[in-house]
């Protein structure tokens, strides 16, 4: 599906998303290695680069790029202890899915100054509008490239704890050495419901899909129908990340008074990096009824302020 023609020596099964991340960064960065990661992004990359020695380096992402992570802005933080990029497509939190153009340009720029690419892809099929593209599927990407992936999000199956990585063989094989010291294996039965997903029929899939996709509509027209919140459209994954920088308000502040007086759940853009500030981001991974009364409630919550 990826375009990776990866062996079973080359794939690496693991406890969920988070594992897969976990043992992709302790099997190749050392002490004091920097790493590219997105901002505003998925908020446990930085604790895991920390955890693993490494050092986060936060590249900028703007909203009038649809929030993609540019080639352009990955090359002006590029230095000497540079070991690898993080990329996240679709994005959590923003939605941003990466187009071709930005994957082959830090390909390119992976390539040039000999760097690992982390891609964590488990929003891959939730794509509205253009398609998905593996970065390990480009050309010389696949001997650098740790794609992780999950079933968590596509088949609905987070409590299984299940994912994996595709990656180069001497890693997988550090990487195997250290999963089996911490966890040993991941579940059989949880193994066998995996791959029951993975070959069995397609329909439920389709369906979640064109679901997200109607409730995306309703979310991003409600939100952009509340004076001083603007919504972009989101391409990918299942959250809206409106601007509501008009109403003037930290966003963590916001948060935690939207739930206190509108009983409506978010998460303050800030939670996400330093260029989340301004932003919530919000999931629509729920029924229809349940935005609308959400949009609902927002509305009479910012009149209110």
């Amino acid at each position: 599906k990826n375009k990776i023609d990866a062996t079973p020596q080359e794939i690496i099964v693991t406890i969920g998303g988070q594992e897969a991340m976990m043992l992709s960064m302790l099997a190749v960065i050392d002490p004091g290695d920097e790493v590219l990661i997105p901002d505003p992004s998925f908020f446990p990359y930085d604790p895991v680069t920390k955890f693993s020695e490494g050092v986060p380096v936060r590249v900028p992402t703007y909203e009038e790029n649809d929030f993609r992570l540019l080639p352009e802005d990955i090359e002006k933080k590029i230095t000497p202890k540079t070991r690898a990029i993080l990329i996240n497509t679709p994005s959590n939190p923003t939605g941003a899915v990466m187009t071709r153009k930005d994957l082959e340009g830090i390909a390119e720029l992976a390539i040039k100054h000999d760097l690992i690419v982390f891609s964590d892809e488990v929003y891959e099929e939730f794509i509205y509008e253009g398609e998905h593209i593996s970065i390990g599927s480009l050309e010389g990407m696949k001997e650098r490239s740790f794609t992780m992936n999950s079933f968590s999000k596509t088949y609905a199956m987070t409590g299984w704890r299940i994912g994996y990585i595709a990656a180069p063989q001497k890693a997988v094989e550090a990487m195997t050495r250290i999963h089996g010291l911490y966890l040993t294996n991941v579940s059989a039965f949880v193994q066998k419901g995996a791959l029951a997903a993975l070959t069995g029929p397609t329909e439920p899939l389709e369906e979640m899909v064109s679901s997200y996709k109607r409730r995306r509509r309703i979310i991003v027209d409600g939100l952009n129908s509340i004076p001083g919140i603007e919504c972009a459209e989101p391409k990918g994954a299942f959250y809206a990340f409106p601007n509501v920088k008009a109403l003037g308000k930290d966003t963590y502040d916001l948060a935690v008074d939207m739930i206190q007086k509108a009983g409506v759940l978010t998460i303050p853009g800030s939670a996400f990096g330093e260029l989340g500030e301004g932003y919530l981001r919000m999931s629509y991974a729920t029924a229809e009824k349940q935005i609308e009364e959400a949009i609902e409630r927002l509305s009479d919550y910012v009149k209110k302020l």
